[in-house]
């Protein structure tokens, strides 16, 4: 029982940690996101590249959140 609740709990602890950390930037994970949810909206014959996006987006993001960042102070 006590191994069992000693597992439990590491494993809740690592998983808590790994959720923390992240490889990737806020703009980076944002804009891969918007591109995995929103590049499948038109239908049709009409394909859509989602490197292509992902990276066309990231400025975009990035942007914003250079300017969020900007503002945060005056807040």
């Amino acid at each position: 029982m006590r191994l069992t609740t000693a597992v439990l709990a590491l494993s809740c602890a690592l998983a808590t940690i790994t959720g923390c950390t992240s490889s990737k930037s806020s703009p980076e994970r944002h804009a891969y996101a918007f591109v995995a949810h929103r590049s499948d909206f038109v239908g049709g014959n009409f394909t859509v590249n989602r490197q292509e996006n992902y990276r066309l987006n990231l400025p975009t993001f990035t942007a914003m959140y250079a300017r969020g960042q900007q503002d945060k102070p005056l807040a």
